[in-house]
């Protein structure tokens, strides 16, 4: 992919507040003529971005990598083997020491359906198993991970959000030493409604 000239324009700016802004690229789930569903695509454009920032920004540009977009391209995220092997891939095509930030998201699509339609966490078509592999992944355990699953309370009145991060938590084999380690999921704040998402 080629990323025009005032694309990097801006990557050291910190907007005024002292603070230094993490671009992230995140993956798609590649339909139409979109990029970011092959993981060769983010490395490209990590590395053209890269390559027109100022020198020393580089550490500022990584992934946001969403697993229904992961799953529905066609990395499959269904199994603990398979979302290992899809983040193996990861790594070794674009590094997984760029991943800055998760979104956990189930799947209403099939594995390389290319449908963007996020569901709750363990009843789409990644279900429990492909989660269990992301949440234990060592190199992922300190990152900021976000749920944008459909806002909506169970038939028991209990919020979603509630039990998606219940379910996520309750995934994780080894607790990190200090509860600083591991870095908290956070629902994403929006609309009640599902709205397509």
């Amino acid at each position: 992919p080629r990323v025009g000239p005032g694309a990097g324009a801006g990557a050291g700016d910190s907007g005024g507040s002292g603070g230094a802004v993490t671009l992230c690229i995140e993956n798609t789930v590649g339909s139409g003529a979109h990029l970011g569903g092959p993981w060769e695509h983010l490395r490209d454009m990590r590395e053209a971005i890269v390559a027109l920032a100022p020198r020393g920004s580089a550490s500022r540009v990584g992934f946001c990598i969403d697993t229904c977009h992961a799953h529905a391209f066609g990395h499959d995220m269904s199994t603990e083997a398979g979302a290992r092997a899809a983040l193996d891939a990861l790594d070794k095509v674009a590094g997984l020491e760029h991943v800055k930030v998760l979104h956990l998201n189930d799947s209403k699509g099939a594995c390389g359906s290319r449908l963007d339609r996020h569901e709750h966490v363990g009843e789409g078509t990644i279900g429990l198993e492909g989660f269990r592999a992301v949440v234990n992944h060592p190199a992922l355990a300190r990152i900021p991970k976000i749920l944008e699953t459909p806002k909506e309370d169970t038939p028991k009145g209990t919020p979603w959000d509630t039990v998606n991060l219940r379910r996520l938590r309750r995934m994780i084999r080894d607790e990190p030493a200090s509860s600083g380690d591991a870095a908290p999921v956070t629902p994403r704040r929006g609309r009640r409604a599902a709205a397509g998402r």
